[in-house]
């Protein structure tokens, strides 16, 4: 009865070690196929800064889930004083900025070599590290994912050990505490503005 007992719990590991396995390798295959596809199209010639932006967009958006990172930006304290209309404001000028800094840093790995560490299982939760070797400098990418149904959704990404979440909350939170929602949405309107003139 002991024996029984044992085989089917042994059973029951090697299945959720199995599921897992089988996670961490889906979450990796989104990744790769993602970064993949984003360096080619910033690899094709003829095309403008502004076309290879569009199609960099189309790629990166059904995989990062911008909105969220959005609300984690703020956080559960901060979120709730935007009104509706001033959280999909701020969603959408946010969502503008994160796509030019993954923009900008894919552009600096373009025609290089993208190399994937093994994928790790984090709680519920899935950390996939990458890197880049130039010039006796290696830069470093820490893709962060949940699961949303049956697809795998990048919540936020780590540059050189830098979170995207942590680095924005400190620039967004101290405008909406001491000032107010206004005053944050209309700093990020002005930094996109100036983006553009550069």
């Amino acid at each position: 009865m002991q024996k029984r007992f044992l085989l089917c719990a042994l059973s029951a590991l090697l299945v959720v070690a199995s599921a897992a396995g089988a996670d961490t390798g889906s979450a990796e295959t989104t990744v790769k196929k993602m970064v993949d596809q984003v360096l080619s199209a910033l690899d094709q010639e003829g095309r403008t800064t502004d076309e290879k932006l569009d199609t960099v967009i189309e790629i990166i958006t059904p995989v990062f889930d911008f909105p969220l990172m959005a609300k984690l930006t703020l956080g559960r304290t901060y979120w709730p004083k935007l009104s509706e209309d001033q959280q999909q404001e701020f969603t959408d000028l946010f969502v503008e900025k994160l796509r030019k800094v993954y923009m900008k840093q894919a552009d600096n790995f373009s025609r290089q070599q993208v190399v994937f560490e093994d994928a790790r299982q984090v709680g519920s939760k899935v950390h996939l590290a990458s890197y880049v070797q130039s010039k006796g400098d290696r830069t470093t990418s820490l893709y962060k994912l949940y699961k949303s149904g049956d697809v795998w959704k990048i919540y936020d990404l780590e540059i050189q050990d830098v979170s995207m979440i942590r680095l924005y909350k400190a620039q967004f939170v101290p405008i909406i505490r001491d000032q107010s929602p206004a005053a944050l949405l209309q700093e990020l309107r002005e930094s996109l503005n100036d983006e553009k003139t550069e």
